[in-house]
């Protein structure tokens, strides 16, 4: 049987450090009491539990990275502005 990876507090500082100490999603800067830990690919999207497909993010936004991926949480980011920003004066165009 192989054996189960397990992210411990080396991986932590690894990833923190490849990060630089921002969160994957919205590159706000991460302090001890605002960080958890996801996958870029969720495993019931098929990512897999290794180090690469780890990401360091807000405790804010976890929950949405654990069920989506990033090109899924970026499609309703821009949702999200263009409807509650329009009366702000914001709007998002794909280049």
């Amino acid at each position: 049987m192989a054996q189960q990876y397990r992210f411990n507090a080396e991986a932590f500082y690894k990833k923190k450090d490849e990060q630089r100490g921002k969160c994957a999603i919205s590159g706000v800067v991460l302090e001890p009491a605002t960080v958890d830990v996801s996958h870029s690919v969720p495993l019931d999207k098929g990512g897999t539990h290794c180090f690469e497909n780890i990401d360091l993010v807000h405790r804010d936004l976890v929950k949405m990275a654990r069920i989506l991926t990033n090109d899924e949480i970026l499609s309703y980011a821009v949702k999200i502005v263009n409807h509650l920003g329009k009366e702000k004066g914001y709007c998002v165009k794909k280049k």
